[in-house]
């Protein structure tokens, strides 16, 4: 059994990152969750070359980070130097929600709303995780709507539960599977990872 080292920003992605290793047959062990974008990628360089002695993958969301820079270069500037052998370094266009959001029929079921309420194309939503919000607007569950849409008036851009419930649609729902079919970004990530296992 391959073990993969993973590193991410923020607590939604790492359910997404456990899953995609355990989904190509590699055992997860979790270095680095949370902190934000600008924690992690002041420790790229150091994941970068660490990678040239253990499985890594490293998920981080693109934003907007690619005005002016293609992607490819970006990937370089942030590690440092070029990926390491054993380095899956995975951008999500633009926002992991949108790799959530890609697996429509699962978004359906668990969410609660009509497949026609899930965005399609999704790499092209400016902003993922406000279209997974307000698609939960719609949803015909109280629970979801009062947990992923904040409450009228509050600051915040996602409800108290948004967390807790995106883990357990990763854990119980999402088939990234049929996300890859929508999501370029994420296939390239599973693409990466069936590499390292191989």
């Amino acid at each position: 059994m391959t073990f993969v080292r993973f590193a991410v920003e923020g607590t939604t992605d790492e359910p997404v990152a456990d899953r995609l290793i355990r989904e190509v047959g590699m055992t997860p062990m979790p270095t680095y969750i949370g902190g934000g974008k600008t924690q992690l990628d002041a420790k790229l360089p150091g994941y970068n070359q660490a990678a040239q002695r253990s499985a890594w993958l490293v998920l981080r969301d693109l934003d907007h980070d690619d005005a002016g820079a293609c992607v490819p270069r970006l990937i370089r500037d942030l590690l440092g130097a070029a990926p390491s052998d054993g380095m899956a370094f995975r951008i999500a266009v633009r926002e992991v929600e949108a790799w959530l959001l890609a697996d429509a029929a699962g978004c359906a079921r668990f969410f609660h709303v009509s497949t026609a309420r899930v965005p399609s194309d999704v790499e092209a939503l400016p902003s993922p995780k406000r279209s997974l919000v307000d698609m939960c607007r719609r949803s015909r569950r109280r629970e979801i709507r009062d947990g992923i849409v904040p409450a009228p008036g509050s600051r915040r851009t996602v409800g108290d539960s948004y967390v807790a419930l995106l883990r357990e649609f990763v854990r119980e729902a999402w088939d990234p599977q049929r996300a890859r079919q929508a999501a370029p970004s994420l296939d390239r990530a599973i693409r990466a990872l069936e590499r390292l296992r191989s």
